[in-house]
């Protein structure tokens, strides 16, 4: 499966599933920024590191407030 290649929903129900972190969904984007800003040249600035802990809070929220169970996320 392609991360990057889902819609907005499709994620949404995949991370909501628990088949799909939202670090994991952060880092594939990340990934595909470095990959084509050599191409395109459109990122002025790319917040990282600000990005990955965004991440990492979200996932920590949605864990604590049983949208998604921490049983299915290994």
């Amino acid at each position: 499966m392609e991360i990057t290649a889902l819609t907005a929903l499709e994620l949404g129900k995949k991370i909501k599933a628990g088949e799909v972190t939202v670090e994991e969904a952060v880092k594939a984007q990340l990934e595909k920024i470095k990959e084509r800003d050599s191409v395109y040249n459109c990122y002025v600035t790319v917040m990282e590191e600000e990005a990955l802990k965004r991440a990492a809070e979200v996932q920590v929220y949605l864990w604590q407030s049983r949208i998604i169970s921490a049983q299915k996320v290994s």
